[in-house]
């Protein structure tokens, strides 16, 4: 076990991708701790409040110093929830290189797969790269200092030993004391007009990770605590329709149940309706191989480069997540209840958009594109057509 700023990792024996799930838990929890926060600065404002409307003229001493004891507790709050925002951002711009490394240094090759057969799209990365990548990666969470990069500096002045002095602006080294000059050639990290923007490399692992949740929460696996309430409301929601059957209760009718005490906050566990549902009937949800999770995040990586390259400049955000799943899973050729399981956008403009998007993004990757508007013959005959080509 290591302690560092993202929480107490297990760092040995493990792969970057466990260790990257762990941390995206332990974030994940201080999310929780952000809305735990939220709601006693609405408690705290609303007495503050309360206070405040109070003449000045009628204050006494024990009101202003509510007022003072009020505004600190709000302040330190806030301050908790930005720290723990910017862990997120911190992680992400401190690993999205090691990130980028580890999910597609072999990018080359998935492509030629993709190629030769469209269901095998994720082949085992070379253990030497990953283990460097996982040395790079553990360092950057740990902050430790590879003894590799460092870069001892003897150089001096040939005429009088003095330490020589970098004028990087000219390329240059130049003795203080006797003005020995000499050329030299400056290799340097800092970022050109060529390279990428490092924003880049922050939100696609933050739509990674965001990818990784829909995964989770679409089986069912995740650790968020729904609370009884919750339930208690859908069951109550169900006796007011004169609805006994719990094992007929469906994604939509849940949804709607939410939505109808979104007063009470409800609404923000739509994304855990599976695992609601596995709470109230004990259907299990669907669920993914590890392979078919591993294709669909190839997929999603592969998809990043040609995303930028087509959408609008204006936007930073990814399709939408259970469009691109509804997609990647009919890419994949799993059956059709699979992919029927997330639903695609209700507004056509916004669904014809993502479709035009979606088609360009698969014409770059040599990828079947499954229009949302086809019908299924012409579908079939699309795919037909699309397979000689892969063969």
């Amino acid at each position: 076990m290591s302690k560092t700023k993202y929480g107490i990792i297990p760092l040995e024996k493990q792969t970057l991708d466990s260790i990257n799930v762990c941390i995206m838990e332990n974030i994940d929890k201080l999310k929780e701790v952000n809305i735990e926060n939220n709601d006693k600065i609405k408690k705290l404002e609303k007495e503050l409040t309360k206070y405040e409307s109070i003449e000045n003229e009628e204050k006494n001493e024990h009101d202003f110093e509510k007022i003072y004891e009020l505004k600190r507790e709000i302040q330190e709050l806030k301050n908790v929830i930005d720290s723990n925002n910017e862990l997120e951002y911190d992680y992400f711009f401190d690993t999205g290189d090691n990130l980028f490394r580890y999910y597609t240094n072999n990018e080359k090759d998935i492509e030629e797969d993709v190629n030769s057969n469209m269901t095998k799209i994720v082949k085992r990365y070379k253990r030497s790269q990953k283990k460097t990548i996982l040395n790079d990666y553990t360092s950057s969470i740990n902050s430790i200092v590879d003894i590799n990069t460092l870069k001892i500096n003897e150089d001096s002045c040939s005429n009088c030993k003095t330490e020589l002095q970098l004028l990087s602006n000219e390329s240059k080294m130049i003795c203080p004391n006797c003005g020995l000059q000499s050329n030299i050639l400056i290799d340097t990290d800092k970022a050109t007009y060529n390279d990428p923007p490092l924003e880049n490399t922050y939100f696609a692992y933050k739509r990674l990770n965001h990818l990784n949740e829909c995964l989770v929460q679409f089986q069912a696996k995740e650790n968020t605590i729904i609370p009884q309430e919750v339930c208690d409301i859908i069951k109550y929601e169900l006796v007011k329709e004169r609805k006994t059957d719990l094992s007929k209760l469906t994604p939509s009718m849940v949804r709607g149940y939410l939505k109808k005490h979104s007063d009470k906050g409800f609404n923000k566990y739509y994304e855990h309706i599976p695992h609601i549902l596995n709470r109230l009937n004990g259907v299990k949800p669907k669920t993914f191989t590890t392979k078919m999770e591993d294709d669909i995040r190839k997929i999603f990586m592969m998809s990043q480069e040609p995303f930028e390259k087509h959408s609008k400049t204006t936007r930073n955000n990814f399709l939408s997540y259970n469009y691109f799943l509804n997609k990647s899973c009919r890419i994949l050729e799993y059956d059709e209840e699979l992919c029927n399981c997330f639903p695609l956008l209700k507004s056509e403009e916004k669904l014809r958009y993502q479709d035009e998007l979606w088609e360009k993004i698969c014409k770059d990757l040599n990828l079947p594109f499954h229009s949302s508007f086809d019908n299924p013959s012409k579908q079939k005959n699309n795919d037909i057509y699309w397979k000689k080509i892969l063969q």
